[in-house]
């Protein structure tokens, strides 16, 4: 079996689920590499506004492919994040186009693999291949680590 769709070891910047629904942004990240033989794939963050040209860098090490609310200028990314006590793991990084700013949460997690946001809820796997969890994250019920204004464009 040949799976098309993106995932974390497998999307570009090419892919359309980069692009917002409205078509006002887009979601591109820097150098593509994998951090470790076979590892999934992980870059610097930018999100560019189509209308003007101009790019923010948003976050360092972000992982894919993200998923965008499927009728707002929302999208969620998984980032890298280095912890001292639990090790590294990653954490769901939700940037809000329209309010211009971003949210980090701080629930922690192995690998994430998104599949949908709709409603506030955002669906997926965490550790897609090894034991796999089903995802159903509320963004409204879990608490932010940090919000910051995206101030670029």
């Amino acid at each position: 079996m040949i799976n098309l769709l993106p995932d974390p070891w497998n999307f570009s910047n090419d892919d359309i689920c980069m692009l917002s629904p409205s078509g006002k942004y887009k979601i591109e990240y820097g150098n593509l590499t994998e951090f470790g033989q076979g590892s999934p794939l992980q870059a610097a963050l930018y999100v560019k506004n189509m209308e003007t040209g101009k790019k923010a860098k948003i976050f360092e090490l972000a992982g894919g492919p993200p998923v965008w609310n499927n009728n707002k200028d929302i999208v969620a990314v998984p980032v890298w994040w280095r912890g001292c006590l639990y090790g590294n793991g990653q954490k769901l990084l939700l940037i809000n186009l329209e309010s211009k700013e971003f949210v980090i949460f701080k629930k922690r997690f192995r690998l994430l693999d998104l599949k949908t946001y709709a409603g506030g809820i955002i669906t997926g796997f965490d550790s897609p291949l090894h034991k796999p969890k089903a995802l159903n994250f509320d963004t409204m019920a879990n608490k932010a680590l940090f919000k910051k204004a995206i101030n670029q464009f």
